[in-house]
């Protein structure tokens, strides 16, 4: 077995360092393809922890998305089959996440999707991808149509797999805890969107539902219709939660996969996309040191 770890990153060092650790545990793990998104702290040195590791450095994005590191990486993947991690993801070194979640067959494919699961140590694990290779490019990696705001993209190329290729997909089994993720809040997770930083639509909407409130220093807000009455803190965590919320049920509606996420059932408009309509970019690459790349883009 051949595995591709592919992982998209910004400044989120810390967490990636306590991931990698336990990535590297796992010889069925050939290579780690990390990209670094216009990180503030360049992460070149992670190369140096092992020869497995290859850390590629794009400059000047203002803005964190997904699909279009995560395709970069999968460009420069050399294994029979990828695994896609976020920065947060951990494998449990008690247990061997490739036994319990093998692709055993060439119909099928493994996805962290799992409605069921609410524990924020297993059910943030939606993002993570085990597929072969050639599935994945295929059906043309993730859509980068989908990078202005936080998440489904990972619901979007399941959608693909499954409705294009015919393949099967298989949850992780979490009666098994192979892989772990690192709690964090909701702001953490759409803070380096364009979404958040520009679109100011679910923020008003969300002021006008709780009414106005003024600084953080405030001890308690009435918040109509949402909780009653809140302090600061628990605003600003409602608030998060409420903007995550608004960033998926945006990339739901726009890509079609809201049938799928909600009755398992797929929906065409996220299907019938073609592999040359995801890809919106092609890459350059070149190698600064060993195992260290920088990579510039080009419209396609």
């Amino acid at each position: 077995m051949s595995v591709s770890v592919i992982c998209a990153c910004r400044d989120r060092i810390k967490p990636l360092t306590i991931s990698l650790s336990s990535w590297l545990l796992f010889d069925q793990i050939k290579e780690i393809i990390i990209v670094d998104w216009s990180s503030k702290e360049e992460i070149s040195h992670l190369t140096k922890l092992d020869d497995r590791i290859k850390v590629i450095r794009v400059n000047d994005e203002e803005f964190f998305n997904q699909p279009q590191p995560l395709n970069l990486a999968a460009s420069m993947a050399t294994g029979e089959f990828l695994l896609k991690f976020d920065a947060d993801h951990i494998l449990n070194p008690y247990y061997n996440f490739f036994h319990v979640n093998g692709i055993f067959d060439e119909e099928s494919f493994v996805s962290g999707v799992n409605d069921k699961v609410g524990d924020e140590c297993l059910h943030p694990l939606w993002g993570l991808l085990y597929v072969r290779k050639k599935h994945f490019d295929e059906v043309g990696g993730y859509n980068e149509n989908m990078g202005k705001y936080y998440a489904v993209e990972d619901d979007e190329i399941s959608v693909r797999l499954q409705h294009n290729l015919g393949l099967d997909c298989n949850t992780i089994d979490m009666r098994v805890l192979s892989a772990l993720h690192i709690p964090h809040n909701d702001e953490v997770r759409v803070q380096n969107f364009e979404g958040y930083k520009k679109d100011k639509e679910f923020l008003d909407t969300f002021e006008t539902k709780t009414g106005k409130w003024y600084k953080d220093t405030i001890d308690e807000v009435i918040a109509p219709g949402l909780m009653g009455v809140l302090n600061s803190k628990e605003l600003k965590k409602t608030k998060f939660k409420y903007l995550t919320q608004q960033h998926k049920e945006k990339n739901m509606d726009t890509f079609g996969v809201r049938d799928f996420i909600d009755t398992a059932r797929y929906n065409s408009s996220a299907a019938e996309m073609s592999p040359e309509s995801i890809r919106l970019y092609e890459w350059k690459t070149k190698e600064v040191s060993k195992n260290y790349y920088k990579a510039t883009k080009k419209k396609v």
